[in-house]
C-alpha cells in the first residue's frame, strides 16, 4: 500500500515540475497553444517639405475670376517643415505661367507673416501680369530641401488671364414706333451698361433710342479692359427737334441744325428758333435764354416781331413751353423763339445777344435734354441738362449752339463726348 502511494506522489511531482515549460498540451481532443510577441515600434516621419495654397485674391472686384495687367492677386501659401534643412522659396522661386508661357509679374510684396518649427505661412502680392490665358502658379522642385527628394508643386489659380480688349460692332434696326434698335456685338463677354439690355452670353447689348444722335460709349471687358464704339442713330425719328440761329442781316449768317447738330453765327447769335416733334404724348420740353442787349434795352425782333426783355426771357423763375409760347411760324412751322433778332443791326462788330441757355423736360423721368454753348474766346463751355443754366458771362452772347433729347441713362455719356472737343 505505501509503495503505491509513494508511486502516485512521484508521478505527481513530477507532472507539476514539468507542466509550465509545456507550450503545447493535449487534453483529449483539444489543443491549447500560448503564444508570447514582443514588439520593439520605432515611428520615423519619411515625408519631404510641402506646399500647400490656402487662399486666392483677386482684386477685380465683382469678376474676380479674370484679371488684366493692373490688377494685384494675393496668394497665402503655407510650407509644412517636414525633415526641412534649407529652403530658397522666394521671388525667384515662385513662378508664374498664363496658358503655356512662363510670365515675369511685378511682385508688391513675397512675406512671412508667420513662422513656426512645423509651418511657415508666405503672403505674395503679385501684379503686371502679362499675357492670355489660364493663370498658375509653380514652385520648383528641391526650393525646400531634406534628405528626402521634394516634388514641384503646380497650383492651378482658377484666374484667366486677359490683357486684350474687346473687338465692337453695332447695326441699327428701325422699329413700328420710329425708335431706333441699337445692338453693339462683342467678341467676348463684357460688362452690363445701365440702361442697356445685354444678352445672356454677355456679348450682345442693346437700347432704343428716339431721336438721331452721334456719341461714343466705352465697353469693358471681364478682366476690365475697354474699347470704345460710336453710338450713330440715323433712322429715329421719334422724337425731332429742328432749331434755327436768326441774326440781324447777311452779314450774320442764319444756321439750321437737328438732333445735335451745331448752328453758328460769324457774329453772335441773337435768337433761337426751336421747333419739337414727338410721338410721346407726354413729352413737354421748356427753355428760356438771357439776352444781352445794348444799353439794357427791350425791344422787338425785326423778324418775329415779338418783345424781348434783357435778362431772362421769359423771366428768372418761368419758362417757355416748346411748341407754345412765343410762337412764330419758321419757315413752315411753329416754333418758340428765344431772344429776338436786331440787337446788332446798328453796329459794325456783334457784340450782343443770347448769352445763356437752359432747357428742360418738364414731365418726362425717362428723357433728358443735353445742350452746349460756344463762347468765342473761350471755346465750348461745359454742356449742361435737364435745367441747368449754360453760360460763360451774360455779357458774353454766344456763337454756336446744340441741343439732343436723349434716354436719361445716356445723357452722362453724351455730356462726357460733347465736353471732350
Amino acid at each position: 500500500m505505501k509503495k503505491k502511494i509513494f508511486t502516485f506522489c512521484f508521478i505527481l511531482i513530477a507532472f507539476i515540475y514539468f507542466l509550465p515549460s509545456t507550450n503545447n498540451f493535449s487534453l483529449g481532443k483539444y489543443l491549447f497553444e500560448d503564444e508570447f510577441d514582443v514588439a520593439n515600434v520605432n515611428v520615423i516621419n519619411e515625408k519631404a517639405p510641402e506646399f500647400e495654397l490656402l487662399e486666392i485674391n483677386n482684386y477685380n472686384t465683382n469678376y474676380e475670376k479674370y484679371a488684366n495687367s493692373t490688377h494685384r492677386i494675393h496668394f497665402k501659401i503655407r510650407l509644412i517643415k517636414n525633415n526641412m534643412k534649407t529652403c530658397n522659396f522666394n521671388e525667384s522661386t515662385f513662378k508664374v505661367k498664363v496658358g503655356d508661357e512662363y510670365v515675369d509679374p511685378s511682385f508688391k510684396t513675397f512675406s512671412v507673416s508667420s513662422d513656426s518649427p512645423i509651418e511657415r505661412i508666405y503672403n505674395i502680392n503679385i501684379y503686371n501680369i502679362t499675357g492670355n490665358g489660364p493663370l498658375s502658379v509653380i514652385i520648383p522642385e528641391g526650393v525646400a530641401e531634406s534628405t528626402l527628394k521634394s516634388q514641384e508643386y503646380v497650383f492651378d489659380s482658377g484666374i484667366q488671364i486677359d490683357n486684350i480688349a474687346p473687338v465692337l460692332s453695332s447695326i441699327e434696326e428701325l422699329q413700328s414706333d420710329k425708335s431706333s434698335k441699337i445692338t453693339i456685338i462683342s467678341n467676348e463677354a463684357v460688362r452690363p451698361l445701365d440702361g442697356w439690355s445685354q444678352s445672356d452670353d454677355k456679348m450682345q447689348l442693346s437700347k432704343n433710342f428716339p431721336s438721331k444722335i452721334f456719341y461714343s460709349i466705352k465697353l469693358t471687358d471681364l478682366a476690365q479692359n475697354s474699347s470704345t464704339i460710336n453710338i450713330d442713330v440715323k433712322q429715329a425719328s421719334q422724337i425731332s427737334l429742328s432749331y434755327t440761329s436768326l441774326n440781324s442781316d447777311d452779314k450774320h449768317i442764319t444756321s439750321t441744325g437737328s438732333d445735335g447738330d451745331t448752328i453758328s453765327t460769324d457774329g453772335k447769335i441773337e435768337s433761337i428758333l426751336i421747333h419739337e416733334s414727338s410721338l410721346i404724348d407726354d413729352l413737354k420740353l421748356q427753355g428760356k435764354c438771357f439776352l444781352y442787349t445794348p444799353n439794357y434795352s427791350s425791344g422787338v425782333c425785326i423778324f418775329s416781331e415779338l418783345k424781348y426783355n434783357y435778362g431772362y426771357n421769359p423771366n428768372n423763375k418761368e419758362w417757355f413751353d416748346i411748341n407754345t409760347d412765343n410762337l412764330l411760324n419758321w419757315p413752315t412751322q411753329s416754333t418758340t423763339q428765344l431772344g429776338g433778332s436786331g440787337l446788332n443791326a446798328s453796329f459794325d462788330t456783334a457784340t450782343f445777344g443770347i448769352s445763356s441757355v437752359a432747357f428742360r423736360i418738364a414731365n418726362n423721368s425717362n428723357y433728358s435734354v443735353v445742350y452746349q454753348t460756344y463762347v468765342d474766346g473761350y471755346g465750348w463751355l461745359k454742356a449742361c441738362a435737364d435745367g441747368k443754366e449754360s453760360v460763360k458771362d451774360v455779357r458774353l452772347p454766344i456763337s454756336k449752339f446744340r441741343i439732343s433729347i436723349v434716354p436719361k441713362s445716356e445723357k452722362d455719356n453724351l455730356i462726357n463726348y460733347w465736353n471732350s472737343f
